[in-house]
């Protein structure tokens, strides 16, 4: 906790030196001074957490950093909401400034008076002074293994057979470095889970090298790695300069230091897939069992991290599970008295309404712990069902008051009900998403969904990183440089787009709606965008797609999905598109078999063919096309009779989904290959468009 409060501060602190600079004069390296302190104090507090955690003298110590963090973060609040056009200058002359630099020397005080006290009580990044694990250290291991039944310390109220599992994988006999990812929808408690498997007794046996490090939507790989050395406990010269080493020289480090012996890192909170491949080139498979886990709430992040990944989805709980956690939390017991027939009643429908989030259950829980009559519980549960009274509208006082939450950094309006965002959107600030799309069934639906207007000035909002909805009217956006994904833009308002300024766009998809005259989509426009991974568009009847030659700019292109006439495919196809790994193609129309040019996309790992994809009879994959290819979705088509397969095609094939009677007739091998699980391939067509 404590530790991702400073994160949060030393993030608002960089923030601050960059978008503050030219008002802050003398008082800029003050707040450099700040933000460094408190990013090297995160160092030790992952430690005190961690491990020294039942000290009542470093109890005290994290307890006064949280409370110099927060009082640091409200002089940023108060600083930056002074500053308004027109009223800066004036605020300046009243002092404001002088004001923010003396409480800046303050907290400098504060702040070295809790690094004395550090040394004073002794808290450091862990020594390595355990060494390698000798031979008593691995009979002891042998011993503790043969006696546990893979249960975790602490009790897990509802994953205790998946913890035992996760636990199994851990310690099982592969020597290769694998990845075992735990991915989930947020407050599942994913980072619980990694926890206590980190925490296990028999994991601090075999692993005597662990670090946990923890990334969120915004990282830096450096600052990431030199939490992970400091967090692994190195001790040498060269730690003392890992201040001024470069990211390169950092990664170099950290991998010699690792080559040959034994570790565990938990990489928690990981949003994107290049979060990892950024770090794992810093922890060598030396092929002695080191594992690294990671927690994420993205599925493609979770199954795409290593080929030797083990991805586990956490489910939701169940309602005697809830429950049980509920009471837990609420009484420290595991149920109520049977007296309080009536407060029992009251408190599973509300628990009921958690719908088994074990982060839900465990907030009501902590709320209701304080307060034992049933009038206070009917109180809280009133207030639960504020939203629920509202008829599916968005109640109009959050609608108005919604520019005075000048913090918000994430807001979604899904099936709100209007047409038109409120001005006083723009105060805030520090918006990185913005989520306003009425969820359909499918495509097809796209038209009857709700469009909604912009403000105008929305280029204000430079925080914003993900902007999803059906918008009317121009977008204002070409200033946004941030914005990494932008879903359900309309082909008119893309084109009059200078995709050029959008030097971070990731995740694009765009449509188009009926007109009364066909048009050819280009993807000139889409080439600008150099750091494009994920780009999806869908044509409306009667248009079609241009040659697809110009994606061979985009390198980063991993997932690509095309809902329209295609006609044809490029002959180097694998030149084109040489990094593509799941592609979707559907009313494509294609009047040649594109079998054998996809074959040869040479890191193609997921291919869905859907809907009139191909006018043909007969599809061929010959030997040694689709060298990386895991699933393949074929949906019914009545013109398709046949599909050969030569023997070495698709070598690692291990997920085929095809209609039932379905009369295409395939090759025995084929047979056999399991239908996917749903988990592992949700090519909806909406999943990468909202």
């Amino acid at each position: 906790m404590v530790d991702a409060v400073v994160s949060f501060v030393v993030e608002r602190l960089g923030d601050f030196l960059i978008q503050e600079a030219e008002f802050l004069g003398g008082v800029k390296n003050k707040v450099m001074w700040l933000k460094d302190e408190l990013g090297w104090m995160q160092c030790y507090i992952a430690n005190a957490e961690e491990e020294q955690i039942d000290n009542p003298m470093i109890r005290k110590w994290l307890s006064d950093i949280t409370e110099i963090s927060y009082e640091i973060e409200d002089v940023l609040d108060k600083f930056i909401l002074q500053e308004k056009p027109g009223s800066f200058i004036s605020s300046l002359i009243k002092g404001k400034l002088f004001g923010t630099g003396k409480k800046i020397e303050e907290f400098q005080i504060r702040i070295n008076d809790l690094s004395r006290r550090r040394e004073l009580y002794g808290l450091r990044a862990l020594d390595d002074k355990e060494g390698e694990s000798n031979s008593t250290t691995l009979g002891k291991f042998k011993q503790l293994r043969r006696a546990t039944s893979f249960t975790v310390d602490e009790k897990i109220i509802g994953f205790e057979d998946e913890a035992n599992s996760l636990l199994a994988k851990l310690l099982d006999e592969e020597p290769r470095r694998s990845v075992i990812s735990i991915y989930g929808m947020g407050g599942l408690g994913k980072t619980t889970l990694a926890k206590k498997l980190y925490h296990s007794q028999v994991v601090k046996m075999k692993f005597i090298r662990r670090a946990w490090v923890s990334v969120s939507q915004d990282y830096n790989t450096r600052d990431l790695l030199v939490r992970i050395i400091h967090s692994f406990g190195i001790k040498s010269k060269k730690t003392e300069e890992l201040k001024d080493m470069p990211e390169e020289e950092l990664e170099r480090y950290l991998n010699g230091y690792l080559r040959g012996r034994l570790y565990l890192v938990v990489i928690d909170d990981v949003w994107q897939k290049e979060a990892w491949e950024c770090l794992k080139r810093a922890f060598p498979d030396s092929n002695n069992g080191s594992r690294v886990i990671i927690t994420t709430r993205i599925r493609e992040v979770a199954e795409r991290s290593n080929e030797r990944t083990h991805a586990h989805k956490l489910r939701f709980l169940r309602l005697d599970e809830s429950w049980q956690l509920f009471c837990e939390k609420t009484f420290g017991n595991s149920d109520i008295n049977d007296a309080d027939a009536e407060l029992k009643a009251l408190g599973i429908e509300m628990v009921q309404k958690c719908n088994g989030l074990p982060l839900a259950i465990v907030v009501l829980g902590g709320l209701l712990s304080t307060k034992s009559k049933l009038r206070e519980w009917k109180l809280v549960f009133k207030s639960a069902q504020y939203f629920d009274g509202c008829d599916g509208r968005f109640p109009m006082d959050l609608y108005e008051g919604i520019g005075k939450l000048v913090c918000l950094k994430h807001l979604g309006f899904r099936k709100s009900g209007f047409s038109k965002l409120p001005s006083s959107i723009l105060n805030l600030r520090r918006l990185q998403t913005l989520d306003v799309f009425s969820r359909v069934t499918d495509l097809f639906t796209i038209g009857r969904a709700t469009e909604i207007e912009l403000p105008e000035k929305v280029y204000k909002l430079q925080e914003l990183r993900h902007l999803v909805g059906l918008f009317t009217g121009p977008l204002k956006i070409d200033s946004l440089t941030k914005l990494q994904s932008l879903k359900l833009v309309n082909s008119k308002s893309w084109s009059k787009i200078n995709p050029e300024k959008l030097v971070n766009l990731r995740e694009l998809s765009i449509y188009s709606t009926l007109c009364t005259e066909a048009n050819v989509f280009c993807f000139d426009s889409v080439v600008k965008l150099l750091r494009l991974e994920r780009l999806s568009v869908r044509l409306s009847s009667g248009d079609s797609f241009a040659s697809l030659q110009p994606l061979s700019s985009c390198s980063n292109l991993i997932d690509l999905r095309l809902y329209g006439n295609l006609k044809k495919l490029p002959e180097d196809i694998d030149v084109v598109l040489p990094n593509l790994e799941c592609l979707l193609l559907k009313n494509s129309c294609l009047t040649d078999d594109p079998m054998p040019l996809l074959g040869k996309l040479p890191s193609l790992m997921i291919l869905c063919l859907d809907f009139n994809f191909y006018c043909g009879k007969k599809l061929m994959c010959s030997a040694l096309s689709f060298p990386r290819l895991e699933i393949i979705k074929l949906s019914r088509d009545d013109q398709l009779e046949e599909w050969q397969v030569e023997e070495g095609a698709m070598p690692r094939l291990r997920g085929l989904s095809m209609p039932q009677n379905s009369r295409l007739r395939i090759p025995e091998r084929l047979r056999s290959i399991p239908h996917p699980a749903e988990s592992e391939f949700e090519t909806g067509e909406l999943d990468l468009l909202v």
